[in-house]
């Protein structure tokens, strides 16, 4: 138990005593077989991964592994992301294409029914100067 003395008062406390002795070994990631995995990876995974590769390759290049240089090949010029064959869809841009078509739907009932109304109106106005035509 860690016993700090302040102003002749003994505290004692376990947290610091498991603060001060925890020790955290990083863990690199896995790279193995990355362009297969990359897809189906979450993005915090993803994250992790690319920070690792800045990190390694911040030093000389020539210290980096074949499969660390083919991961990092594959991360900045890879068939993913906006260079994917198959475009991806993101939700946000998905709800605004829906959104979008939706306004454009409503608008487009609205000016038909604006227009079948013009012209209803249009025949009844005929109709009118038809009639004071014929009365005067």
């Amino acid at each position: 138990m860690l016993m700090i003395k302040r102003s002749a008062r003994v505290i004692n406390s376990p947290i610091l005593i498991r603060s001060l002795t925890t020790t955290q070994e990083y863990v690199p990631p896995d790279i193995k077989g990355l362009e297969k995995r990359w897809e189906k990876m979450k993005e915090l995974d993803q994250a992790d991964v690319i920070d690792y590769l800045n990190w390694k390759g911040q030093d000389d290049w020539r210290k980096l592994s074949d499969q660390e240089k083919k991961s990092w090949y594959y991360i900045y010029y890879g068939n993913w992301g906006p260079r994917s064959s198959t475009p991806q869809q993101s939700i946000s841009g998905t709800v605004l294409r829906a959104l979008f078509g939706g306004v454009l739907t409503i608008a487009l009932g609205v000016s038909v029914m604006n227009y079948a109304y013009d012209l209803e109106r249009e025949e009844k106005v005929k109709n009118l100067l038809e009639r004071i035509e014929k009365e005067k």
